[in-house]
Formats: C-alpha cells, sequence, structure tokens
C-alpha cells in the first residue's frame, strides 16, 4: 500500500491521512503497533494519520462517516475546514459488498452480536441505475421467536427473501459507492486510495 502513497509523501503534512473501513482497517485484536494506522504513521512520519476504521463497518458505512465528519468539521469551524485530508485511505475487504447492502447473514450476525438491537444502513440500485442510501435496517424479530425454532426458521426464510434483490446488487453497489466514495474525497480536496485488505495475508 505505502508504494501509491510515495508520491504524495512531501505533500502529506498539510492535512495528513484518514483512514477508513471495518475492522481490518481499525486493527481489531492488534496490538497499536500492528495496525494499518499505526504503519502508515511510521512510514509517513510528518503526516497526522487518523484513524476512522470502525469494526463492522462496510463501504456504505464509510462513506456515510466521512460525509458525516466533513459537515461536523464545516459546521463546527467554518468553510474551510470542509477540506479533508490529502489523502483518505480506505481499507476494503472482499465481504464489504454484503455489509454495504445489508445481507440477510449479515444482518443475522449483527443481531446476535446485539442481542436482536443491531441495525445499519445499506444502499441498492434505484430502477434508473442510481445509487440509493436507506436508513437503518434491522434483523426480523417476530414474536416467539426464542422460543419456537419455528419462528426462527420463517424469521431467516424472511430475512433471505427480503435480501434477494439487494444481493444481487452487491458488486454494481460496491462500484457506485466506491465511485461516490471518491468524488467526496476529491470535492473535499483528497484523493482516495483503496487499500485491499486481507485477514488471511
Amino acid at each position: 500500500i505505502t508504494k501509491p502513497l510515495e508520491r504524495y509523501r512531501a505533500e502529506a503534512p498539510r492535512t495528513g491521512m484518514w483512514i477508513y473501513g471495518g475492522s481490518l482497517a481499525q486493527g481489531w485484536g492488534l496490538e497499536d503497533e500492528g495496525t494499518l494506522p499505526w504503519k502508515l504513521q511510521e512510514r509517513f512520519a510528518r503526516a497526522r494519520v487518523l484513524n476512522f476504521g470502525t469494526a463492522g463497518y462496510g463501504t456504505t458505512q464509510s462513506l456515510l462517516a466521512l460525509e458525516r465528519y466533513l459537515e461536523e468539521r464545516k459546521r463546527t469551524h467554518g468553510a474551510a475546514a470542509a477540506k479533508g485530508p490529502l489523502i483518505v485511505v480506505y481499507g476494503f475487504s472482499d465481504f464489504h459488498a454484503g455489509r454495504s447492502i445489508a445481507e440477510a447473514s449479515w444482518l443475522r450476525s449483527l443481531a446476535r452480536g446485539s442481542r436482536g438491537l443491531g441495525a445499519t444502513p445499506y444502499a441498492t440500485l434505484g430502477d434508473d441505475g442510481e445509487l440509493q442510501l436507506h436508513p437503518p435496517k434491522t434483523y426480523p424479530a417476530w414474536w416467539l421467536h426464542r422460543r419456537l425454532a419455528t419462528v426462527a426458521v420463517l424469521e431467516r426464510l424472511w430475512a433471505s427473501f427480503d435480501a434477494m434483490k439487494r444481493s444481487s446488487q452487491a458488486n454494481a453497489v460496491t462500484k457506485k459507492l466506491l465511485l461516490e466514495l471518491d468524488e467526496v474525497v476529491r470535492q473535499s480536496g483528497g484523493k482516495l486510495v483503496v487499500a485491499l485488505l486481507s485477514q488471511f495475508g
């Protein structure tokens, strides 16, 4: 990842780098010294590297988080603060596509990890092929689902049926999200670098 960034090394002190992505970008479960943001800070010592990676995030969530932070900076510090960093590094993993469209298995994982309270914003493509962002969605939690196995099975079937169209759009939605992320970064005066991250690398 550092090679594409070398040409920006002399400019990095202007505003530094912001890191977005899921747990692999965040460095979940690692000592600080082993995380991607730490390694980039070591490599680009004069830059200010900020870690916005968040466990559970995909491309939709990272895009919204970046937009929200830019808006907060503008509201708090004025229009000049709407400018972002010189570089935004987005740590992309192949499973982010499922997170970004709220596939059924991901919603189920969130529900399990949060005792049924997990919700995530997601994206789809409209009939015109344009990107559409949606409010947070949850896995179904029907009455008696903790008591009757049949209800839990029906929940799973319904969630899979509900996500069927979204799942077929996963790759196309991901491409649109990456283009939108690039546009937001460029409008803030920076450049987007997509780092392909794997937990098996």
